[in-house]
Order: structure tokens, then C-alpha cells, then sequence
């Protein structure tokens, strides 16, 4: 092989490199948008939790108070 069958064959290589990355980034896109609605929901929960941590802390603590 000569070296103009030799860079031929280089670019035809990284074509198929870059397809193949386009490809996969294509892939990633539904991943990404579906672990931003989770972080977005695990948020939400922690934010909520955070909200009602003394009020369940209550009633976990009553059945103690009638047991006493």
C-alpha cells in the first residue's frame, strides 16, 4: 500500500469513528432528559420530606407518650 491508499483509508476510518459518536450521542439524548425529570423528582421528595421530618417525628413519637 502507498501512502495516498493508507490516508484513504485513515479518513474512511474516522468517518466511521464519528458516525459511530454521533450515534451514540443520539442514544444519550432520552437518557439525559430522563435523569433530569428523575433528579427533578428525587428533589421534590427530599424537599417534601424535608418539609413534613418534624410533623411525622410527632406522630412517631405519640404511641411512646400513651406507652409511658
Amino acid at each position: 500500500m502507498d501512502i495516498s491508499n493508507n490516508l484513504t483509508n485513515i479518513e474512511e476510518r474516522l468517518s466511521n469513528i464519528e458516525r459511530s459518536i454521533n450515534e451514540l450521542k443520539e442514544l444519550l439524548k432520552p437518557v439525559e432528559k430522563s435523569c433530569t425529570k428523575m433528579q427533578s423528582h428525587i428533589s421534590f421528595v427530599e424537599h417534601t420530606y424535608d418539609a413534613i421530618r418534624g410533623k411525622l417525628g410527632y406522630f412517631v413519637d405519640v404511641p411512646k407518650l400513651n406507652n409511658e
